[in-house]
């Protein structure tokens, strides 16, 4: 009974009545949902079956029969009790195996198996050395025929438990103040063919025991002495109202010998001794200081007060209080029900709140209660595992599908720059086809703004004022137009590329802007080459021949133009180059102006002097980012 149930029931059957407790824990405290007591006199049963019949009916009206059930078993078929060992090594097991020697020492010396259960009740008062083991044993066999009796009854059984150990849990409970007092006890539960004992001594119980007294008992009593039948006895006990008190009465008679009986059992209780190691004795004197009454027989009319004549001490009734009763009403003067105090019990230890909470199931059944126990944590774990694998098995997809989503996404983007392949390869025909359209453009356009360019600084330097005697330009020309004048190279180290765009283009305008329809096959000709527009041979040189006036050596007045040039921004490292020009260009070009200037009817009075001179620019007409085009 390790395990705390939140429902729990209780169910004591006896041959004369059947009681059940439905405890149900609440924060707080617990409450009693459902209570039944079932007399077979007082409900006019005819036998047990029909009691058993009534008992299960109730169970299932109230849907109680799948609820864990503690179920008693009558003392008398057990041996419940409280032993003292020195504590020793509890945890490595010395307790225990002194309490299972015991066990097998109350077996006795049979050879059928026996289940027991044990448990530690705490350190003794008078020496705390040792430790308390309170003992309970059954046999196999016994305890088997009463769980298959309460299992046919379509009842769950959780725990089987001693009456006497079910009495002591609900008087722990029900007083606990009188459970923890000094002094000798006796706590009995007068039922109808048996009374359950229990010995208390100095707040332990001690003796665990039943005996065969009863309310029957009484009534065989009465029967003899009314000289009627058993039934009839009964009948009168419950309806007839007479004075129990007076000593010549035959109920007083009666009680007496019931009582009388009674107190030669509880002598004998009290005085056995079992030879057992460990055994708690009775102090002397044997005296009880109070003697508590429970059971539905302890309601007899006089039977209180002639009891605590018999044995000299005060005697009170106990049971269930009424404000946690709901299905059972509390006899006439009373607010509480004994009848249900050993149902009661068996409640408390099924739902875990009992101070004894020994089990007298079979082994096996032990087993399986602790698998159907065991098991829902078993399977909250496997739904755990389960659940974490599944989490873990989809953050695993979700990371695998983001991958193959961005996988998929550059897939797509991969077949689109396949597709747009070819669609780029036309784009760069076109820009070549632009390109090179854009060639004879650059050309001719950096040849008009350089010839202007050159054509003001002349007019600057040239000039009688400058130079401070007449000077005459006779040519002026690019770099391009005097290399196909002079049929040479104006620059050296030059490669054969600017040599080859040196020459003049030939194009019209037609066929600059591609309207005939058939430049781009041209100009993407395989033996064609193409270049960036800014590395082409862009206009660097102008060529300027001239005239003037020597007035001291040859060489003086050519340096001086070259000083002016040199003070223009447009032009620097401006050189002579009369010694390069060929003699087919100096024929062409040079030759005629000098018989001009040289013919016999202008005088002598001047002296005239040619020269010729390269005039380097100094930057770059074009200037920019370089396009490359392929081929």
């Amino acid at each position: 009974m390790a395990f705390t149930n939140v429902h729990s029931l209780g169910i004591d059957i006896g041959s004369g009545g059947a009681k059940a407790v439905y405890l149900q824990q609440k924060k707080g405290g617990q409450q009693f949902l459902q209570t039944v007591c079932l007399n077979r006199y007082a409900e006019g049963l005819l036998d047990e079956n029909e009691l058993l019949d009534a008992l299960q009916e109730w169970l299932a009206v109230n849907r109680l029969l799948e609820v864990q059930s503690c179920c008693g078993i009558s003392p008398r078929v057990t041996s419940t009790v409280m032993r003292r060992f020195p504590q020793g090594d509890r945890n490595g097991g010395s307790l225990q195996l002194l309490a299972d020697y015991e066990a097998k020492r109350l077996h006795g010396l049979s050879d059928e198996p026996f289940c027991y259960d044990n448990q530690d009740f705490g350190s003794c008062a008078e020496n705390p050395s040792w430790s308390l083991q309170a003992i309970s044993v059954c046999r196999e066999a016994i305890a088997s025929r009463n769980l298959q009796f309460y299992q046919k009854l379509g009842i769950m059984v959780d725990g089987i438990a001693d009456n006497a150990q079910a009495l002591a849990n609900a008087f722990f409970n029900l007083r606990p103040e009188a459970a923890a007092a000094e002094g000798l006890q006796a706590i009995l539960d007068v039922g109808q063919e048996e009374t359950v004992i229990v010995i208390w001594q100095d707040g332990v119980p001690i003796r665990f025991s039943s005996i065969p007294l009863g309310g029957f008992t009484l009534t065989q009593a009465l029967a003899m002495k009314w000289h009627c039948s058993e039934a009839v006895a009964e009948r009168r006990k419950r309806e007839e109202d007479q004075d129990w008190l007076q000593p010549d009465s035959p109920g007083n008679q009666a009680l007496r010998g019931f009582l009388g009986e009674m107190q030669k059992n509880l002598n004998a209780l009290l005085a056995a001794e079992d030879g057992g190691e460990g055994e708690v004795q009775v102090k002397s004197p044997v005296s009880f200081t109070k003697i508590w009454l429970s059971g539905g027989a302890s309601l007899h009319h006089g039977l209180e007060r002639i009891c605590s004549r018999e044995f000299q001490c005060p005697v009170e009734i106990f049971g269930v209080p009424r404000h946690q009763l709901s299905g059972t009403d509390c006899p006439p003067g009373y607010d509480f029900v004994p009848s249900l105090t050993i149902a009661y019990g068996l409640a408390l230890q099924g739902a875990g709140l009992a101070k004894l909470k020994m089990s007298l199931l079979p082994l096996r059944h032990r087993w399986q209660l602790r698998k159907e126990r065991e098991f829902p944590f078993l399977l909250g774990g496997c739904q755990l595992l389960v659940l974490t694998v599944l989490l873990a098995m989809g953050i695993l997809m979700l990371r695998l599908q983001r991958k193959a989503d961005v996988l998929t996404g550059k897939m797509q983007n991969l077949e689109s720059c396949r597709e747009l392949v070819p669609l780029l390869e036309e784009k760069y025909a076109a820009i070549a086809h632009c390109q090179r359209q854009m060639l004879p453009i650059a050309e001719y356009g950096s040849r008009a703004k350089r010839y202007a360019e050159a054509l003001k600084a002349c007019q600057e330097v040239l000039n009688e004022k400058t130079i401070g005697r007449p000077v005459s330009c006779i040519y002026l020309a690019d770099e391009f137009s005097f290399a196909a004048e002079n049929g040479v190279a104006v620059t050296a180290g030059d490669d054969a590329r600017s040599a080859q765009h040196r020459q003049p283009t030939a194009l019209t305008p037609g066929e600059i802007f591609n309207l005939e329809g058939k430049g781009v096959e041209r100009l993407l000709d395989k033996d064609q080459t193409l270049t960036n527009v800014s590395s082409l041979p862009i206009l660097k040189n102008m060529f300027l021949g001239g005239l003037t006036v020597q007035d001291q050596t040859e060489y003086h007045t050519v340096k001086e133009i070259q000083l002016k040039f040199h003070e223009q921004t447009e032009f620097s490292n401006v050189d002579d180059y009369m010694d390069l020009i060929s003699p087919t260009f100096s024929a062409k070009y040079l030759s005629p102006w000098e018989k001009f200037v040289l013919r016999p009817e202008v005088g002598t009075e001047r002296q005239y002097g040619l020269f010729f001179l390269q005039l380097p620019f100094r930057e770059n007409l074009t200037s920019g980012q370089d396009i490359t085009v392929k081929p």
